[in-house]
């Protein structure tokens, strides 16, 4: 309890805990579309969802990836107040800490180049920490190494200190409860689109942390999902 008193009575360290988000201000930045959500009934997506890794040939529009990863993590309210209020996500958040990054490894994206981003949700942007081919150390730190190929991985890094200045140990649960939360909205946006989602828990952890530059310790990855085009639009 000591952190969340020290939350509720300084309202200095609500502002700090706000501004933790990861940021790359200094790094190019790739402005995404604003989402486009498809008219389809939420009962058909839930039916139609199925993990899949039968991705297409042709690249994954900008769009469909913009899309996504609103729907995963971007911000949806706005309080528009000074009282250290947190804006609000799509997903619930323990104490409205949202202690997760979104990292996109991109191979096939129309009009973005192969590399490394990182997903800022504040701005809606993509920040390019690397532009090259991942695939090689990709295939290094998944266990089914075919994977390396798929269009979009997008690795889900978890900040447990985020949470636990709050909550202590458990924290990490969730923070954990918050992962699947966020790859739960990925599955059902990219049924909703025509997208192809497989959700990865198969990978050696430090390889894929050290393709990030992170510890592993206090910031550590924690979920994978490979991404595309449904192959099926290649026959429609």
């Amino acid at each position: 309890m000591a952190g969340v008193r020290r939350l509720e009575w300084n309202p200095e360290m609500r502002r700090s805990v706000l501004r933790a988000g990861k940021q790359f201000h200094h790094r190019p930045v790739c402005v995404l579309p604003a989402p486009a959500f498809p008219a389809v009934s939420f009962e058909s997506v839930l039916r139609g969802r199925r993990s899949g890794k039968a991705f297409g040939l042709e690249p994954l529009s900008l769009q469909v990836l913009s899309t996504i990863l609103f729907a995963a993590y971007g911000v949806t309210g706005h309080h528009g107040d000074a009282a250290g209020r947190p804006d609000r996500r799509a997903v619930p958040s323990a104490g409205a800490l949202y202690p997760l990054d979104m990292y996109v490894a991109v191979q096939r994206v129309r009009s973005l180049a192969p590399g490394l981003y990182h997903y800022a949700p504040d701005r809606h942007v993509l920040a390019e920490l690397r532009q090259t081919d991942l695939r090689e150390e990709l295939a290094a730190g998944i266990i089914e190494a075919s994977l390396a190929g798929a269009p979009v991985m997008v690795i889900i890094a978890a900040a447990f200190w985020r949470s636990r200045v709050k909550y202590g140990l458990r924290g990490y649960r969730f923070t954990l409860l918050e992962a699947g939360h966020l790859a739960q909205n990925i599955q059902l946006t990219a049924a909703s689109l025509n997208a192809c989602a497989l959700p990865v828990g198969g990978f050696f952890d430090r390889r894929i942390d050290e393709l990030l530059a992170i510890d592993g310790l206090h910031e550590a990855t924690v979920y994978l999902m490979a991404l595309g085009p449904s192959a099926d639009r290649d026959h429609a």
